[in-house]
């Protein structure tokens, strides 16, 4: 009887692990983007006059054109894909759609690749550390 209580207790012990484990993950990711981001290319062209941007801990964010006018959405991270839920007629540019996306850095940088799972192109962002 013994054997079967540890046996279940380490079940039990295993199961809230793994579930903290996968909700540290999420917190990690959602930290590698939280920022301010400018776009440096956008579907293949070179941005001169760039949106920023920026997002929040609450997988809300914000863009910001130029010319101050401001967007915002809402995001979800799932695994290694990211999605864009903008306010009703607040559409900006084509992020209202899924994309995979990679974070990289070096000493000065941070790099962020959306690539849209539709294959319409990709968006690189760099942030400052």
């Amino acid at each position: 009887m013994k054997i079967l209580k540890y046996s279940l207790f380490c079940c039990m012990l295993g199961i809230v692990s793994c579930s903290t484990n996968s909700n540290s993950k999420q917190l990690d990711k959602i930290s590698n983007l939280k920022g301010e981001w400018l776009i440096s290319s956008s579907f293949g062209a070179m941005c001169n006059v760039c949106p920023e941007l920026v997002f929040f801990d609450s997988s809300r964010g914000s863009i910001e054109k130029p010319s101050k006018e401001s967007y915002d959405f809402k995001y979800e991270i799932n695994k290694d894909k990211i999605s864009f839920k903008f306010e009703e007629g607040q559409e900006y540019i084509d992020l209202d759609s899924e994309f995979s996306y990679n974070v990289k850095s070096d000493s000065i940088l941070r790099y962020l690749t959306l690539v849209s799972l539709d294959n319409s192109g990709e968006l690189i962002l760099i942030s400052e550390k």
